[in-house]
């Protein structure tokens, strides 16, 4: 099939001032005030997660220190097998009260509560109690 020279139409021209305008490519004001937002976003979100982390930390230190405290006092309360105890201590920061006393047919219970105060401040703190047995 042939066509006439007529109907071929010519390609598009593209005026000056947008050629040019190609040339110089660049970011828009508005493209950067977008970016900053994103950007300040993220810096916000990863202080955040920065701080919580932390305190997630430091509380993770405060269960340990708490676990330790109350298994080494049920180790020597269970060391002394059938005898009774009981008392208290009051040190760094945290309290500790313990008792051993007789149980029904011949049990020797053991209890130990150790109380962890978050910057010496009592509200806030929370006892954690541990329980043993010994049969004597």
């Amino acid at each position: 099939m042939r066509t006439s020279p007529a109907t071929v139409a010519a390609p598009p021209t593209i005026p000056r001032f947008h050629r040019d305008h190609r040339i110089h490519r660049g970011f828009t004001l508005v493209e950067l005030m977008a970016a900053t937002v994103v950007l300040a976003v993220g810096l916000v979100a990863l202080t955040s997660a920065g701080a919580a982390s932390v305190k997630l930390e430091r509380r993770g230190q405060q269960l340990s220190t708490i676990a330790v405290r109350g298994e080494t006092r049920l180790e020597l309360l269970r060391a002394g097998r059938c005898s009774s105890a009981s008392g208290s201590s009051d040190d760094r920061g945290s309290r500790e009260l313990w008792s051993a006393a007789h149980g029904p047919a011949g049990v020797k219970v053991i209890v130990d509560s150790v109380i962890l105060r978050a910057d010496g401040a009592v509200h806030g703190s929370r006892a954690h109690v541990f329980r043993s047995s010994v049969s004597c």
